[in-house]
């Protein structure tokens, strides 16, 4: 099981297109970071204001606002977040997994490799297995990368949760600026980034599980990235008010939904870790974990029976 690991693993970063996720990752956090450092003073401003107003106009917001923690928490936290984990990233983990099988069988390799030893599960298991990590290590570089050029542009220095009343949604200011040490700020950062893992490997199994029965792997990374697509929309109309309703349905499902979950990284930001958030935080696991687990078992059941020689 572990030779065929290292296979699938070899295969993987031996594709020159496997780097180009990353490439845009890096560009993304460079496009968001850049134009900060560029407009430093007036970004610098535009937060004590934010915290001034928050904080009574008594107080005088004084040290260092902009640090390095401020760029990773910025891409967990802006108005095209969920644009990113949802579809960029939800992208990237489509194509690799719809490729995985699909793609060897368009290619022609699949039929070579079960027709002889091992057995399909394991060459299944493995796949699975090497997809997980490529999702993984998606989540991962996308936080090490945002760090880097945090600390590079800012320098050392602790989070200020400025910008806290807009992401936490509408209601009343709350008053003063929570402020987290810099080493608990890059582990709460940390954790966030690879819960955020979590859920491109939900997204890369629902993949692997439409691969295993399609012939292209374009096909594959299309029809899931539109299950996507089509799960967000559903969410976002049954997160509409109680007033209009005519979207109840929406609202009756909308828990029950992939992408419902895959926000999860966001809960111990916005929230804290209090026992509403552990709660919260549990079941969206469970969700994600339950997704994988019947896509696994529907991809592998597929698998097992597919006629490689047509």
């Amino acid at each position: 099981m572990l030779a065929l690991v290292r296979i699938e693993l070899s295969k993987l970063y031996r594709r020159r297109g496997t780097y180009v996720s990353f490439a845009c990752l890096a560009a993304l956090v460079l496009l968001v970071a850049v134009p900060i450092s560029c407009y430093k003073e007036k970004v610098d401003h535009s937060l004590r204001d934010e915290l001034s107003s928050g904080m009574g106009d008594d107080w005088v917001v004084g040290g260092k606002v902009l640090a390095g923690p401020f760029v990773p928490r910025v891409m967990l936290f802006w108005p095209m977040r969920k644009l990113v984990v949802n579809i960029l990233l939800a992208l990237f983990a489509a194509m690799a997994g719809g490729s995985a099988i699909a793609g060897e069988y368009s290619a022609g390799t699949l039929r070579t490799i079960l027709t002889r030893p091992p057995a399909r599960w394991k060459v299944f298991v493995a796949k699975f297995v090497v997809m997980a990590i490529y999702a993984a290590s998606l989540a991962i570089f996308f936080g090490l990368f945002a760090f880097i050029v945090g600390y590079a542009l800012f320098g050392r220095g602790a989070l200020v949760f400025a910008d806290m009343p807009a992401d936490m949604g509408s209601g009343p200011r709350p008053m003063g600026a929570p402020i987290i040490q810099e080493g608990a700020a890059v582990q709460m950062l940390g954790q966030a980034y690879l819960l955020m893992g979590v859920s491109i490997i939900a997204a890369m199994s629902l993949a692997l599980f439409v691969s295993s029965f399609t012939s292209h792997p374009l096909t594959a990374a299309g029809a899931a990235l539109g299950i996507l697509l089509l799960s967000t929309i559903v969410g976002t109309l049954g997160s509409a008010p109680k007033e209009i309703e005519f979207l109840a349905f929406f609202r009756t499902i909308r828990p029950y939904l992939l992408t419902t979950h895959m926000n999860l990284y966001e809960i111990p930001l916005a929230r804290g870790l209090d026992q509403a958030a552990r709660v919260a935080l549990t079941s969206s696991a469970g969700w994600l974990a339950g997704y994988c687990a019947a896509f696994f078992a529907g991809g592998l059941l597929v698998f097992r029976r597919r006629d490689i020689l047509c």
